[in-house]
């Protein structure tokens, strides 16, 4: 999103704020550890609950918004530009992580759309997690034990040699910029901060240097590249929160291959689906609930110039969901049926082909 777009979320916020500010009758909810099971509430990305009257949804959901709260400060600060300043208040609570309680369940977005604090307050109040479309049920603990596992399958990928290499790319940058390891995440990379300190300490030195400086800068080690340091903050994001990130790579189809083998170990079916730019993989890994799996994609693009990307680029993404049978033949006939039917611009329809139990291509 450009400036101009945050310009006028943050203009439209200051005057909501004011409104806010000087409307005395916003009802004030407080704010619990712990959830009485049987009401209703707002359940924060920290944790914490705010109780309120199963007519109250939205008047709890105003007071969260408003300069009153407590959550304010995380509100503004920090995910005012996660929503538009015109949607209504419920929706901005859900766009930034927040979830509605119902009674004794709880229905998020998707399964895994909820942080370790929400899940372990769910924990201990023994509320059951709704899925929205189909009505599946799963528990916090099945969420929280899935997660656990899934961040310790994650972490063997900072043990490959594909990850080393590309880490020595981002150490370069570490030594060259003053950069360290605590700014390695997605939110500071996309950040002008990063791009403006990469650009002057990086870039614009090298261009400047005559062809001996650049030859004996070269002979340190490899060059301390910006694809490489958004590669690993990805990795480092998604060992974090498996479920709430995904894992990009730019031009780097071995280290792509070698995280989605990894996360996608233990599957017990798959298909590919190939066309001259365009690769899609998905894996389905069963867990002891019958009816959901872990399902892993990963998505290949070859640039072509024309649709937003260097001519000859390659982006390539690997993500993990929690889903639901219904969920995963719905997407999948959907995913299926329209890249099967979309030639490339030679005409040629992609190659489809499956891996395990081949069930999948019967969809």
């Amino acid at each position: 999103m450009d400036n101009l777009d945050n310009n006028n979320r943050a203009e439209n916020d200051s005057t909501n704020e004011k409104e806010e500010n000087l409307n005395p009758s916003i009802k004030e909810f407080k704010p619990s550890n712990e959830i009485v099971k049987g009401e209703d509430g707002w359940l924060s990305p920290s944790g914490v609950f705010y109780s309120c009257g199963t007519t109250e949804h939205d008047e709890a959901a105003k007071f969260l918004l408003s300069p009153k709260s407590p959550e304010h400060a995380y509100v503004a600060q920090e995910k005012k530009y996660d929503y538009w300043p015109n949607d209504p208040d419920r929706a901005k609570l859900s766009k930034i992580g927040y979830v509605l309680v119902r009674g004794a369940v709880v229905a998020p977005d998707t399964f895994a759309n909820l942080t370790t604090a929400q899940l372990e307050t769910l924990k201990r109040a023994d509320i059951l997690i709704i899925d929205p479309i189909d009505n599946s049920q799963c528990s916090p603990e099945f969420v929280i034990e899935t997660t656990n596992n899934l961040r310790d399958t994650a972490k063997a990928i900072l043990e490959t040699e594909s990850y080393k290499e590309m880490l020595e790319h981002v150490e370069r940058i570490f030594e060259e910029t003053g950069i360290t390891r605590k700014h390695l995440n997605t939110k500071f990379i996309r950040s002008y901060n990063f791009t403006n300190i990469y650009n002057e300490k990086i870039i614009r030195k090298y261009n400047n240097m005559t062809w001996q400086e650049r030859e004996e800068y070269d002979a340190k080690g490899p060059f301390p590249n910006y694809n490489a340091f958004e590669s690993v903050a990805n990795i480092e994001d998604f060992i974090k929160t498996p479920f709430k990130s995904s894992i990009t790579v730019t031009d780097n189809e071995k280290l792509t291959e070698t995280v989605f083998e990894i996360l996608s170990s233990g599957y017990t079916e798959g298909i590919r689906i190939k066309s001259r730019r365009h690769e899609w993989c998905y894996r389905e890994i069963p867990t002891p609930d019958p009816n959901i799996f872990l399902t892993v994609s990963r998505i290949y693009y070859h640039h072509d110039g024309l649709s937003g990307g260097m001519l000859g680029t390659v982006n390539e993404d690997v993500s993990v969901r929690i889903q639901t049978k219904y969920q995963i033949e719905k997407e999948l006939s959907q995913t299926i049926k329209r890249l099967i039917t979309s030639p490339d611009e030679n005409k040629n329809l992609p190659k489809v082909t499956t891996e395990g139990k081949q069930e999948l291509y019967k969809l």
